[in-house]
């Protein structure tokens, strides 16, 4: 789960465990700060 801390589009990809990508929608003129957790996937 990621929460950026200002409006912007984004998402996130699951890449293995304990790492993930963020996806931006647009390139950002300044730093943007997000906020992260991993849950626990359960299958």
């Amino acid at each position: 789960m990621i929460t950026p801390e200002r409006p912007a589009t984004v998402g996130s990809k699951y890449k293995q465990e304990g790492k993930f990508e963020i996806i931006l929608k647009e390139a950002q003129t300044e730093d943007l700060d997000i906020s992260w957790i991993i849950v626990d996937r359960k299958d």
